[in-house]
């Protein structure tokens, strides 16, 4: 019976571990089949942000701006072969699926282009038959139609560069109703749960989001792929014309969204299969065990697919910032799983009548709730981040919570069960006191024999690191994210300077709902629109700025005379079409807009000043705004995503805090001593801030990725803290003195948390060959974070328990 016992334990744990691990497999088939990247700019804002709300509205009411900007450098354009060459430009771009409209040269009205200008009454019998002339009109006179383009209000900058040397074709990309009808009920119903609502109508929110949900997520895929296939359209449009013209570009945020994901792809391919791979290594040279590196990637395989599961169960994805969290998972169940290989090595050679299995199970015992503090500080750390208000970010603390919680549960479960499933017959190692045992030790002796100067070494670098967090900025620029090597930043810079800029921002004016005389068709309000539209237009940082007041004063210039708004929207409306038309006006005539661009690759750009200014001037008209009956407010996605950047900095220092104090009292309670907590807590505060210190002093931005640099790094080297303040409890119970146990706690867990925090370092500095700017920085700091946190827990929290205790 006795013999059958272990038999019958065995086929059980094969039975469990075989059980979980094909569950595992299915959840990252699962997470496989589901996986799905953001590629909206939507993905860039600010959750819950009340201008997002009316953003979203805005698109509803007006044509789509959305646009990939097409342009052909060439030394004359205006040339029967150059105009038939963006004629056929234009049609190759109308076929593509998801284009809605294509603005181009040959696409453009021209009135005083003829070679025999025709008189005011024929022109106006020409707008009556609805026949206009375009630049590949048989009667055109190429230089006068070169100067009409060159000086029409809407079209310069759109279509035609100042010298002319550039010409361009906006392809509009067509919205869907439906996607944008539920986006703006999603933000909607989100919001009103945000501000508090009583039990009923939370409950009747929630059931309408959950109805809402399915529909939406298949309709943003959709659109998503859209983009995608859109994006290499176009570029293969374009292909064919680089043999004939000086250069091509292509550019518009839906081209710069696609090639973040696409970097971000490449990452997750490239970057993280070597973090991977490198981890992998280290860890088998580490363990000299392909058993446990085996064990250890089955652990990591089960965390990740279980993980994505759940995370892409609920309806997310993954997005700049998030995709990064598979390789900060898979650290932690590597740092798992050494701290056990390293234990149980150490128990076998101390009690050699352990077998491999028994070493295991007892280091599991000794390790799991050590291993569950470091869990939960660092679960503290993510869970901060849900603070940050920006989706991206809330979905990578999200995604690193589940995945750190799993990463526990199946390292302390799936390896314990490995090792009665399958039990190792490899005799126990000798004891022999190893050279990086020795060197641990004498790095504890010291920092205990010289505290005072390592505190004080230490009390420097903060000092330094202090005054270096100050000059901490935020990067403001779009274009910043991508090397200027790369074919995005040139096109990207290119086109922003010589064509108008890049990134829409808008004013809206609308008719009131509780004024019954406003008219947006009044001599008044078209006043208004062009004081508006003068405004932006003066602003140095704007490019193309057009509205329908610039259609008015062209119109004008056709057909002289009194007429006003009215006569312009027939004349637009005719010539132009509803579609081109609702590009500044709603279809129910209650909204028009002033359409702006701005260039966004120059240096000296402050966004939060131009939006200040402009609401300022905004403020100033309310008065003459509110007479009239009107309302206007600025949007389009340069204010989204300036409201983004101004949240970074307030984002870092509010879920540093948090997380500072959330760990702390995690610390006391874990250690059951305050000041113990207190002290285990400065190591890592230093270790923040010495890594925010020197980005400020090495003019580093902070972006959307380097914002959580803080909570992810203090809620990862706490970790290394608490396995040693444990270890050293642990020893002093055994009745060693503190002195000892300081040392015996460097010659022991001081070697795997050695390992644990350079296999961090590698994987995190393997992000340095990344092509996206955010998670190189990303990638440098935190592996910089990693190394001065294992620094400040082998020397510096040794020398301040150590003083500590000479205190007492």
């Amino acid at each position: 019976m006795s013999a059958e016992r272990p038999s019958s334990r065995r086929h059980l744990a094969r039975a469990a571990w075989l059980l979980l691990l094909l569950g595992a497999a299915a959840c990252a088939v699962y997470a496989l089949k589901n996986f799905r990247l953001e590629s909206s700019a939507e993905s860039l804002v600010l959750d819950g942000d009340p201008d997002l709300r009316f953003y979203q509205e805005t698109r509803t009411l007006f044509a789509s701006d959305e646009f990939v900007l097409c342009a052909l450098e060439a030394e004359d354009h205006f040339t029967p072969a150059g105009v038939a060459r963006l004629e056929r430009l234009t049609k190759e771009l109308e076929a593509l699926p998801g284009i809605a409209q294509v603005l181009s040269p040959t696409r453009v009205p021209l009135f005083f282009s003829r070679r025999e200008v025709p008189d005011e009454g024929r022109i106006a019998s020409a707008l009556r038959n609805r026949v206009p002339r375009t630049l590949v009109g048989d009667d055109i006179d190429l230089l006068r139609a070169k100067e009409e383009l060159s000086t029409h209000r809407v079209y310069r900058y759109a279509v035609l560069s100042a010298d002319a040397r550039v010409a361009a074709a906006l392809a509009f990309l067509a919205a869907d109703p439906e996607h944008l009808a539920l986006a703006q009920e999603r933000t909607r119903l989100q919001g009103e749960l945000e501000r508090g609502v009583d039990g009923a109508r939370r409950a009747e929110i929630r059931s309408r989001l959950a109805s809402i949900d399915p529909r939406y997520l298949e309709l943003d895929q959709r659109r998503q792929d859209q983009r995608f296939a859109i994006v290499a359209a176009v570029r293969s449009v374009l292909e064919p014309f680089e043999r004939e013209v000086a250069a091509v570009h292509a550019s518009g945020v839906p081209v710069v969204v696609v090639d973040i994901v696409r970097a971000l792809e490449s990452d997750l391919l490239r970057m993280g299969g070597t973090s991977l791979l490198l981890a992998l290594l280290y860890l088998l040279a580490v363990t000299r065990s392909l058993r446990t590196t085996l064990q250890a990637l089955a652990v990591l395989i089960s965390t990740l697919g279980v993980t994505f599961a759940i995370f892409f169960a609920t309806g997310r994805s993954l997005t700049i910032v998030s995709a990064n969290a598979p390789s900060l998972i898979a650290l932690m169940g590597f740092a798992h799983a050494l701290h056990l290989h390293v234990r149980q090595r150490e128990l076998r050679a101390h009690h050699r009548e352990l077998t491999a299995t028994e070493a295991l199970l007892r280091a599991a015992r000794e390790l799991w709730r050590p291993c569950f503090w470091t869990v939960a500080t660092t679960v503290a750390g993510f869970g901060s981040l849900g603070l940050a208000g920006i989706l991206p970010v809330e979905d990578y603390g999200l995604a690193c919570t589940l995945g750190v919680v799993l990463a526990f549960v199946f390292s302390f479960v799936l390896l314990p069960l490995g090792a009665i499933a399958f039990p190792s017959a490899a005799a126990a190692p000798e004891y022999a006191p190893s050279s990086s045992r020795a060197r641990l030790e004498g790095l504890g002796a010291a920092a205990q024999r010289h505290r005072g100067k390592v505190l004080g070494s230490f009390a420097a670098l903060a000092l330094f690191a202090a005054l270096g967090v100050p000059r901490l900025a935020v990067e403001t620029r779009f274009i910043d994210y991508f090397g200027s090597e790369t074919r995005l930043y040139r096109d990207f810079e290119y086109l922003d300077r010589r064509m108008g800029g890049t990134m829409n921002l808008e004013i809206v004016l609308s008719a009131r709902a509780d004024a019954a005389q406003a008219d947006l068709a009044s001599e008044a309000s078209l006043d208004m629109l062009g004081r508006l539209d003068a405004w932006l237009g003066a602003r140095p940082e704007m490019g193309a700025v057009s509205s329908l007041h610039d259609f008015a004063v062209e119109t004008a210039k056709v057909l002289p005379g009194d007429g006003g708004l009215k006569r312009t929207l027939g004349v637009l409306g005719r010539i132009l079409g509803e579609e081109k038309l609702r590009l500044y006006r709603s279809s129910d005539g209650h909204h028009v807009r002033v359409l702006g661009r701005v260039h966004e690759s120059r240096s000296d750009l402050d966004r939060r000043r131009l939006l200040q200014e402009l609401d300022q001037e905004l403020a100033r008209l309310r008065p003459e705004l509110e007479a009239l009956g009107l309302e206007a407010r600025a949007t389009g996605m340069f204010l989204l995503y300036t409201n983004v950047l101004d949240s970074l900095l307030a984002s870092q220092t509010q879920t540093a805090l948090l997380t500072i104090g959330l760990v702390l009292a995690m610390l006391s309670i874990a250690l059951r001593s305050l000041w113990l907590g207190a002290i285990g807590l400065l190591p890592n505060a230093f270790t923040i801030l010495l890594a925010l210190g020197c980005m400020g002093w090495l003019g580093v931005h902070l972006d959307i990725a380097t914002v959580m640099l803080a909570s992810v790094t203090f809620g990862l080297a706490v970790d290394a803290t608490i396995h040693y303040l444990h270890r050293v409890r642990q020893e002093r119970r055994s009745g060693r003195t503190a002195s000892a146990a300081l040392l015996r706690a460097h010659a022991t867990i001081g070697v795997s948390i050695f390992h644990a925090s350079a296999i961090a370092v590698v994987a995190f500095w393997v992000y340095a060959l990344s092509n996206f700017r955010p998670n190189i920085t990303f990638g440098l700091a935190t592996g910089l974070a990693m190394a001065v946190g294992l620094f400040a827990t082998l020397l510096l929290l040794p020398s301040l328990l150590s003083f500590w205790r000479a205190r007492r």
